[in-house]
């Protein structure tokens, strides 16, 4: 596994045969033509995330929980990357901006320093996200993106080298989600 700092190349590849999955999974589980599924960019909500939730970290010994919560029902998703806010726009990079905190200002210190995602229960990824912020984007794009089917749970945890409080966001997942037309978009 690797971030990349643009998005060309592998991590390309890898979000193309990412989005074929879920799109797959949501034509044979809907039971419906291909006009009638979209592919649409990540949200947080999504994947759990959209409140400003305070959390505090223990100095770098364990992982805190920062989102734990099921992906909806008609839902397929995948996550191929990771952005700090102060990235480019977002607008053609499929990053959604999550709301207001202080994730950001982590990161740029290092504090921050992994991303644990499970899926079930089960350690879906393992991510080290220190060499993000030094990016020219601050945007990692992963070689290895993951999906996750509608109606499983998704927790992410997070890791930081100094005991430290955040709220909210201030990030992006990067990421796809494949759903019936008309839940999110309509025609």
């Amino acid at each position: 596994m690797a971030f990349y700092p643009e998005f060309k190349g592998n991590p390309v590849a890898a979000r193309a045969r990412a989005v074929d999955i879920i799109l797959g999974k949501a034509r044979r589980e809907l039971n419906l033509p291909p006009d009638q599924i979209v592919i649409r960019q990540l949200r947080p909500i999504d994947i759990g995330l959209g409140g400003g939730t305070y959390l505090t970290f223990e100095v770098g010994t364990s992982l805190s929980e920062y989102s734990n919560s099921a992906i909806a029902d008609n839902a397929w998703i995948s996550i191929n990357g990771f952005q700090l806010s102060k990235g480019p726009s977002m607008a053609n990079t499929g990053a959604i901006s999550l709301i207001t905190g202080s994730v950001e200002a982590l990161l740029f210190r290092n504090e921050i320093q992994r991303m644990r995602i499970q899926r079930e229960g089960s350690v879906t990824r393992d991510w080290d996200i220190t060499a993000i912020p030094q990016y020219p984007s601050q945007t990692g794009w992963a070689d290895d993106p993951f999906t996750v089917d509608q109606n499983t749970n998704l927790t992410v945890q997070l890791l930081a080298s100094a005991a430290t409080t955040l709220s909210g966001d201030k990030h992006a997942f990067l990421g796809d989600v494949a759903e019936r037309k008309g839940l999110t978009i309509n025609p």
